[in-house]
């Protein structure tokens, strides 16, 4: 599960909910005080309990990687034990897991480049099943520095996703990283200098990213009214036109 195996996932979980600064957004965000952390501090995803909060916060986190390449979850572990006192229990477990978490996802960095970087990854098309944000990050970093038209076929695949995508389906995280796929498009596509018309869609469609990101931070058990489910299926029509603009 995002990036991490899924019994390793639960264990972060399971360490993370005994910190007291998963109590409120507020103590959380309180944690964010380093350098290389504070610019994470206002993005962190609220939640309304513990359980909610750990999750999303290592969804989040999963998701974030420094200009220097650096993922920012053994960061934030590290940042994290360092406010327990020598001696505690729940530091040596944080320590622990920082150590294992830094290892994991630098051996998971090597994986996402593709052994023949020339061909195009597979795609996701209407008849398969959506993609979850971890296959969605790896589709991102392997299309980095590659032909503009294969961001268009993802955007075209996962729009067709959403169009048929049930509202309880879709969580931040799976939001957050289409978020990263259109932004870094936007870049592409301001830097080569395409069509306005082009840059002002992708803005368009980063703004319903956004209208849905804070739909389920307000209603994180996924009970969305029928809105959600609309902006869902204009985002998911949004991207294909974004697709067939190029």
């Amino acid at each position: 599960m995002s990036g991490l195996p899924s019994e390793f996932y639960k264990r972060c979980q399971e360490v993370l909910r005994g910190c007291a600064e998963f109590r409120s957004d507020e103590s959380l965000r309180a944690a964010f005080v380093t350098q290389e952390l504070r610019p994470f501090q206002d993005s962190l995803p609220s939640a309304t309990s513990v359980p909610d909060r750990v999750g999303r916060c290592l969804d989040f986190l999963l998701d974030r990687r420094l200009s220097d390449g650096r993922p920012v979850l053994p960061l934030f572990l590290a940042a994290l034990r360092d406010r327990y006192r020598a001696g505690d229990a729940l530091r040596d477990e944080i320590e622990a897991l920082t150590e294992d978490v830094r290892s994991t996802l630098s051996s998971a960095t090597v994986t996402l480049v593709p052994e023949h970087p020339d061909r195009t990854p597979q795609i996701p098309s209407p008849g398969m099943a959506v993609p979850r944000p971890a296959e969605v990050r790896r589709l991102r970093e392997t299309l980095k520095g590659g032909p503009l038209e294969n961001y268009m076929q993802l955007l075209a695949g996962i729009g067709n996703c959403f169009l048929r995508m049930r509202p309880s389906t879709i969580d931040d995280a799976y939001v957050l990283a289409v978020e990263a796929i259109l932004n870094d498009l936007f870049l592409r596509v301001s830097g080569e200098g395409q069509s306005l018309d082009l840059e002002r869609e992708i803005l368009r469609a980063l703004g319903m990213t956004s209208q849905l990101s804070h739909a389920i931070r307000r209603t994180p058990s996924g009970l969305h009214d029928a809105s959600f489910f609309e902006t869902a299926k204009r985002l998911g029509k949004i991207l294909i036109l974004i697709s067939r603009s190029y």
